[in-house]
């Protein structure tokens, strides 16, 4: 409970907030304190680790970085939390006096007194928001010059400008689009074959469809997101690369369905096929899908049953002539 002493209130209990701990940064230990009083006994390193901090240290080679115990550490953009308080701000008052001198780890502005700290705090606050003013004007480019790198990295293009991903990609979709059925994945090719926008604005329409959020509106797990949507996308291009790839060409015949098989067991390797239909093996699978579908529908448990395809798959794909045969028929 509060305790009351003088003009002073205080809780009895809570340990000191000091450095003689050890622990150099204010707001990890302070928040130890507080949960360490809430009965939760969290060391310190584990606050350092799990929080980031640990991972946000600026190194000096000559003191100690005060900068390190502010909150702005938190972010790989040190200046997320002044975007993000512009972006919830609701009067401008609130933002200019409360909520961007927080952000910059500052106290809030009150207009009923002054004093010679509220001057000094005043001076600090209007050189935060300078320099990340200049900042943020150079931030959006960085972001468009790493969105173009994690393309690079991707699709195996190192040190390629816009341009060379852009080629890559337009002629991996034109070749691909025809054979697309999954709606996200025409969406995406629908982005890539726009011709009428400029380089940098191309790129940007991408990485904002691959993070499912504008670009310009992008935060940390933003990026995330982005980079394992990419990495998916294109990996689901790459197989159905291969597969088509994989038809035999035969004279007189027209493939209208291929299908990629690939299992891995306990008891076996990988194993991996590729089956291409003509018009009249199509018939046939549909014949043989009525009958094992006719089969299957006795109450068998779908797991069983779906183990027992797999099962027989699997001694079908180890006789790779006969099945080469029957799927180039």
């Amino acid at each position: 409970m509060p305790q009351k002493e003088g003009k002073k209130v205080y809780i009895a209990g809570v340990s000191k907030l000091t450095w003689a701990t050890g622990e150099m940064s204010e707001f990890a230990s302070a928040l130890r304190i507080v949960l360490e009083y809430l009965g939760e006994k969290v060391p310190y390193h584990f606050v350092m680790g799990t929080s980031g901090i640990a991972f946000r240290l600026v190194v000096s080679p000559v003191e100690w970085d005060p900068g390190n115990y502010k909150i702005r550490n938190f972010s790989t953009d040190p200046d997320e939390p002044i975007r993000r308080a512009f972006e919830d701000a609701t009067e401008p008052d609130v933002l200019l006096f409360e909520s961007l001198p927080e952000a910059c780890d500052l106290p809030r502005f009150s207009s009923r007194r002054s004093s010679r700290r509220q001057t000094a705090h005043l001076a600090r606050y209007i050189s935060a928001i300078k320099s990340s003013f200049q900042e943020l004007r150079g931030s959006y480019p960085r972001l468009l010059e790493s969105v173009r790198q994690s393309f690079n990295e991707v699709l195996g293009l190192p040190h390629k400008d816009v341009h060379s991903v852009r080629d890559a990609l337009k002629g991996n979709a034109r070749y691909l689009q025809e054979f697309a059925i999954e709606r996200d994945l025409k969406l995406l090719f629908s982005h890539i074959l726009q011709d009428d926008l400029a380089p940098d604005a191309w790129l940007e329409g991408i990485a904002s469809f691959l993070g499912e959020r504008p670009m310009p509106k992008w935060r940390d797990e933003d990026i995330a997101h982005f980079s394992i949507r990419l990495r998916q996308f294109v990996r689901r291009m790459e197989l159905l690369t291969i597969t088509l790839s994989d038809r035999p060409m035969q004279a007189g015949k027209d493939f209208v369905e291929s299908v990629r098989v690939s299992l891995t067991g306990t008891n076996f390797g990988q194993l991996d096929h590729a089956i291409h239909l003509d018009k009249s093996t199509v018939k046939q699978a549909r014949r043989i899908e009525e009958r094992v579908e006719a089969v299957l529908s006795d109450g068998t448990d779908a797991t069983v049953a779906v183990g027992a395809l797999c099962r027989l798959l699997k001694r079908r794909l180890e006789i790779p002539q006969s099945l080469s045969e029957r799927s180039s028929v």
